[in-house]
């Protein structure tokens, strides 16, 4: 199972995530392709992101399931899905949080 750590990175990267769209005017319409009023991408939709990819690729729904090796993997596909949409309006690849690069 994840660290103690690892939950506390994801969890600030899922915030650094979503601080990044807000500040370059992603919305989750923009995000899921919706056709609704703009709704702010938070901390809590990134992790539910997080969620669906990870039991896409794992077939686990809790990130509590995620193994240690399995974080990076989920981290990356997300990333990149992410950067695959919205490069254009500027997201870059954020690192997932760790000692090396606080």
């Amino acid at each position: 199972m994840r660290t103690e750590k690892q939950n506390k990175a994801l969890n600030l990267w899922c915030r650094q995530v979503a601080n990044k769209c807000q500040e370059l005017g992603i919305d989750q319409r923009a995000l899921f392709q919706a056709r609704s009023m703009p709704v702010p991408i938070t901390e809590h939709s990134i992790k539910e992101i997080w969620r669906s990819v990870q039991h896409q690729m794992y077939g686990t729904d809790s990130t509590t399931q995620c193994e240690k090796s399995q974080v990076t993997k989920v981290h990356e596909a997300v990333m990149l899905g992410m950067i695959e949409h919205f490069a254009e309006k500027g997201l870059d690849f954020i690192e997932f949080p760790s000692e090396d690069n606080k």
